[in-house]
């Protein structure tokens, strides 16, 4: 392993105390860790507190990157000794691989309460930790932080990303695929493979999605297009809205306390159930055959395929397109 430190590098960029979010950030590089990429076959990140970018590569290295950064907000900015004493005084960072096995442990040396998740609160500027891993695409990856974002990209080996507040962004993956928020929200786009995807408060946004999907939330909306494949989602308090390419399998969409707004592909036969307070069928441009009501609908479209099976205790919404 090579650990490196830098001289000073800053730059500007639009991110927030989210790092999808759009305030002015102003980022410290503080140090750089770097191995043969071909030793790893697994990654391990686990963060007391702080922010992950995960990045697959097809490379000759694996990176480990520590940044520092503060929200620009006008206010007086710490220099960059200043950001090191304070995050050498509160925590710890750990990198090294073993048996092939990648591990990052970012550590805290004293308690803090839940309201400084992934801020140092000490006094003004707030002090942000990012630790941005570059790796093997095909490497197995597991991720975990206590407070902050998880944000991921071009993996292809299993994949378990968990925070307990914060937000998880996931784009071009594919494989086994475990992504718990619990108390944020998850956005998708281009995953492909078995994918589950949690939160318990936060809404969940996917795009271009395809294999075998679960999306389930307890206290937030579901936002689904260009789905292929399988898939079940499920909104506790919340509502769905789903746009399907192509359903390869069963579709099944549960709201609880919600709405549920489905477009499926009319040149596609379907097999339909479907229970709601209220349902609104658009059958233009299908041929359905079967029994509907305001409340209840069940039966063939296009002379049956795919099961899809919609419940909702407000309004159902069923078009094609």
């Amino acid at each position: 392993m090579k650990k490196k430190y830098f001289a000073l590098l800053l730059f500007d960029v639009f991110v927030s105390a989210s790092l999808f979010a759009q305030e002015k950030k102003h980022y410290e590089f503080m140090q750089s860790y770097d191995f043969p990429v071909a030793s790893i076959q697994k990654v391990n990140a686990r963060l007391s507190w702080g922010n992950i970018i995960m990045q697959g590569n097809s490379a000759d290295e694996t990176k480990v990157e520590l940044f520092l950064c503060q929200i620009d907000d006008g206010e007086a900015q710490w220099p960059k000794e200043k950001m090191q004493e304070e995050f050498n005084k509160h925590c710890s960072l750990d990198v090294k691989v073993e048996n092939g096995i990648l591990n990052v442990y970012l550590k805290q040396k004293k308690q803090w309460s839940w309201k400084k998740f992934y801020t140092f609160r000490i006094s003004r500027p707030e002090l942000f930790i990012i630790v941005k891993v570059n790796t093997n695409r095909k490497a197995d990856i597991q991720l975990n932080t206590d407070g902050g974002e998880i944000k991921i990209e071009k993996t292809t080996g299993n994949l378990a990303a968990l925070t307990e507040y914060g937000n998880i962004k996931a784009s071009d993956c594919s494989g086994e695929i475990s992504l718990t928020a619990e108390h944020g929200s998850i956005i998708l786009d281009k995953i492909d493979g078995n994918l589950k995807a949690y939160t318990d408060h936060g809404y969940i946004k996917g795009s271009d999605c395809k294999g075998t999907l679960l999306f389930d939330t307890d206290h937030g909306n579901i936002k689904l297009i260009n789905i292929v494949g399988s898939m079940e989602a499920k909104a506790q308090n919340g509502n769905i809205s789903a746009d399907i390419a192509a359903a390869t399998d069963q579709v099944k969409l549960s709201s609880y306390d919600g709405d549920v707004s489905l477009t499926l592909p009319k040149e596609k036969g379907y097999k339909v159930k479907i229970k709601a307070e209220r349902i609104d069928l658009k059958k233009e441009g299908v041929l359905f055959n079967g029994f509907a009501t305001t409340k209840s609908v069940e039966g063939v479209i296009n002379e049956g395929g795919a099961p899809v099976i919609v419940h909702a205790d407000r309004i159902v919404k069923l078009m094609f397109k």
